[in-house]
Parts: structure tokens; C-alpha cells; sequence
């Protein structure tokens, strides 16, 4: 009986509206389902891409530090060309920078500054100066983020006695 009231609301679209919304909300349900899903994977790629970010500014403003507010790694390194300094070592970071893995300064190599003519100050014609450079490389990092960084310094030459 039950079977033949079935067949016959079947035979008469009865049920089809049932069927219908039943199908609707399946297909509500998977695209909320994977729009959740994508959700929840584009918050993570963004919190990825924001400590990544922070991570970089901390080693890049580390080495920044290292260069312009600290002349004690030049008076260890002096002109041993290959010397390095450790900053993380030397108790000289504070505040955030206390947690850097590596920020050292290596001197690399000293010559004749790069020509160039900035308004009125020349710093070589012709390979005579009376300046030096020294070339250092500093290296940063912090959680995975590296910072290499290569820079120069023009310095008075010393005077040969």
C-alpha cells in the first residue's frame, strides 16, 4: 500500500518539489562547505604574507641599525679585510632585535671609492684620492628571513708616516 501511495504521488509531480528543494540545499551546503574552506586558507596565506613581512622589516631595520647607529664594529674589524663582527653576540641590540639569529658585519674589502660626481664633490678623478671605501657585508636573519646587504663607506685614507 505504502509503496503503491509512493509511485502514484511520484507519477502525479507530487513530490517533486521535495526532491527538488532536498537537491538545492545539497548544493547550498557544498558551496558554503567549500567557500569556508577557501576562507579559512586565504586568512592563513594572509597571516603568513604579514609575519613574513614583519620578519624582513625586523632584519632589514637590524642591519640599518648596524651600519648607521654603530661604529663599534668597524673599530673591531679595523682593516682586517674578511674580519667580522657579531651583533647578536655583543649585547649591543635591545627591544625587539634582542631575538635576530644572526646580524654580523663582515668587511669585505677596501680600495678606491666608486667614481661619481654629486654636485660639487668628486670622490675619485681618475683613481687619485685622498679617500678611501670600505666595503662591508652585513648579514641579517630572523626566522627563515635572510637580508644580505652590501655597503660602503668612504673614509679619509690614512696618512703614511
Amino acid at each position: 500500500m505504502i509503496y503503491n501511495s509512493f509511485t502514484g504521488r511520484v507519477r502525479n509531480n507530487e513530490g517533486a518539489v521535495m526532491v527538488l528543494v532536498l537537491l538545492v540545499l545539497v548544493a547550498t551546503i557544498l558551496i558554503g562547505t567549500t567557500l569556508m574552506r577557501s576562507t579559512t586558507i586565504e586568512t592563513k596565506i594572509a597571516g603568513n604574507e604579514r609575519r613574513i613581512i614583519q620578519d624582513f622589516n625586523k632584519v632589514d631595520s637590524a642591519a640599518e641599525i648596524a651600519l648607521v647607529h654603530s661604529t663599534t664594529f668597524a673599530d673591531h674589524v679595523k682593516d682586517n679585510v674578511g674580519m667580522s663582527y657579531d651583533f647578536t653576540t655583543s649585547g649591543i641590540l635591545s627591544g625587539e632585535m634582542i631575538d635576530l639569529e644572526t646580524l654580523m658585519v663582515t668587511l669585505q674589502n677596501k680600495g678606491n671609492p666608486p667614481t661619481a660626481q654629486s654636485g660639487k664633490w668628486v670622490y675619485s678623478v681618475s683613481g687619485k684620492t685622498n679617500l678611501e671605501a670600505r666595503y662591508y657585508k652585513v648579514d641579517a636573519r630572523h626566522r627563515g628571513e635572510n637580508v644580505d646587504v652590501l655597503v660602503f663607506k668612504i673614509l679619509p685614507r690614512a696618512q703614511k708616516e
